[in-house]
């Protein structure tokens, strides 16, 4: 019996260091508001730091008991710095297992502040002199400074996470206000290089292509429209494979193209003078 166990736990043990890791997005489910994070699988392991209950983190939900965790800190100086360790799966709340209710929540809150941020982000530039190189005010300068990191921070510690869920969420419950919030931050964080919103719109579209055309057709602007299709075509690419001569082995794939070639001839239509 005793050999069985060891075997057992023998066996558990080398598929959690071996297994293909399973990082899925999450929070910590504590009434508290704050978990430990220990050095290894075990209370009697030492704290090397807390998840706070506003907090998302990476964890590995291959093995029973104890996941590994990765979270994301800040620093005085906002610089970010990345802790590791483990929490029992009773502290963890995986983001895809909240209600639909509490997903839109989550999405909303994260989406409205982000674009907030952008948006702020954007204004303050404006007001920098490109001949000069130089801030119309130190006051601006400052103000740019401090909202830089605050906007990036909060990209890759709450924007990223979200992304995760986002198009799982639509493709189940069709929420076209979800949608029309998820577009208009893509357009307010146009300038960003991250590769994460492309993949997160190009499986919405996958799900309901027709949906997502009639809500981008929405927009009066060619710019805008198709600066929303470029990320979905982006997406696209990552969902099919698709070879460096734009072809693909999936038929959906071609379907899917034909839909957002459809997409980008659209015209909106032009108000008669009476």
């Amino acid at each position: 019996m005793k050999k069985k166990l060891f075997l057992s736990l023998y066996l558990c043990i080398a598929l959690c260091i071996f297994a293909k890791a399973q990082m899925l997005p999450a929070m910590i489910n504590d009434l508290d508001g704050i978990t430990n994070i220990r050095s290894g699988r075990g209370v009697n392991f030492d704290v090397v730091g807390k998840i706070n209950t506003d907090e998302f983190f990476y964890c590995d939900s291959s093995c029973n008991g104890w996941w590994s965790v990765y979270v994301l800190k800040t620093d005085k100086e906002q610089r970010l710095k990345q802790l590791e360790g483990y929490v029992h799966s009773s502290r963890v709340q995986l983001l895809k297992d909240l209600p639909d209710s509490a997903q839109k929540t989550l999405i909303l809150t994260i989406l409205t502040t982000f674009k907030k941020l952008n948006e702020r982000q954007t204004a303050l530039f404006r007001k920098y002199d490109h001949v000069s190189n130089k801030w119309k005010s130190p006051i601006d300068s400052l103000a740019y400074k401090t909202l830089y990191p605050k906007s990036w921070n909060y990209s890759d510690m709450k924007y990223d996470y979200m992304l995760n869920i986002l198009p799982s969420y639509f493709c189940r419950t069709q929420d076209t206000v979800v949608l029309q919030l998820f577009l208009a931050t893509l357009w307010a964080n146009s300038g960003s290089a991250s590769e994460a919103p492309s993949y997160a719109i190009g499986e919405c579209f996958k799900c309901h292509p027709d949906l997502v055309v009639a809500q981008i057709s929405k927009y009066k602007s060619k710019e805008k429209r198709n600066f929303f299709y470029d990320h979905i075509a982006f997406g696209l690419g990552d969902v099919f494979y698709v070879d460096e001569s734009g072809k693909s082995k999936d038929k959906d794939y071609y379907r899917l193209k034909k839909k957002l070639d459809g997409g980008r001839r659209y015209k909106p239509l032009q108000n008669k003078k009476k």
